[in-house]
């Protein structure tokens, strides 16, 4: 069953990073659905997996946390291509994670 809701979130997670366009808006999107996976995560999957899921997603939310205290409702140049770096990171971390084997409880497929 864990396997099963790992792979449901991991996909979650690729859907919100590939729907990424770009923009603060977009980065509250991703910040947000980030964290409720990752959380989901944790109860599921490979602690160390997670733990590195949490430490790139933390580099997005301090973007994101760094632009609402200026008041700000844009991002640089600089931050996107930034946001864009970690982004590709944690989508590679996401697609790279193998999912625990099936295990076999004996009994008949049906």
């Amino acid at each position: 069953m864990s396997r099963d809701r790992t792979a449901y979130l991991r996909q979650l997670a690729l859907d919100s990073l590939n729907r990424y366009s770009g923009g603060f808006a977009d980065l509250e999107r991703v910040d947000r659905d980030l964290k409720s996976i990752i959380r989901s995560l944790n109860d599921v999957a490979d602690p160390s997996w997670t733990s590195s899921l949490l430490r790139l997603w933390g580099q997005l939310e301090i973007i994101y946390a760094l632009a609402l205290d200026e008041e700000r409702f844009r991002l640089t140049e600089e931050e996107e291509v930034y946001v864009r770096g970690v982004i590709a990171e944690l989508v590679a971390e996401l697609q790279g994670y193998e999912l625990p084997p099936v295990r076999d409880t004996g009994e008949d497929a049906r």
